[in-house]
């Protein structure tokens, strides 16, 4: 199994998640007017790359984590409960950054939880 399956694994047989969100919890994609609240996954590169020469000397992979709710209170139960789902994998998680702000398109409360996995 990959990582990235793995973490999926994680989130989505998580009951204290699935209470607060259901089955909705997307890869990158979202439906048309999604149920609230949700969670939207996607990955991005990030390139590690030597100080000195300034050659790419490898990859970590970084997964941006989207909490959508009608509010921050809502945000901050689902970011937690991702928090404790995803610890519970094998994987080293590091959490480098939870931004809270309004989504300019939906008007909801969003929340992006960017999470550095070493495998």
């Amino acid at each position: 199994m990959s990582f990235e399956t793995d973490l999926w694994d994680a989130i989505t047989a998580d009951a204290a998640l699935a209470a607060l969100v259901g089955t909705r919890i997307y890869r990158s994609r979202v439906e048309e007017k999604p149920t609230v609240p949700y969670v939207r996954v996607y990955q991005v590169q990030n390139k590690i790359s030597q100080a000195i020469k300034g050659n790419i000397v490898g990859e970590r992979p970084v997964l941006v984590y989207q909490v959508f709710a009608a509010s921050d209170d809502a945000t901050i139960a689902i970011r937690d409960a991702l928090r404790a789902a995803l610890l519970t994998t094998t994987y080293p998680i590091f959490f480098e950054s939870d931004i809270s702000d309004s989504d300019a398109i939906s008007g909801l409360r969003r929340r992006d939880m960017t999470v550095r996995v070493a495998h």
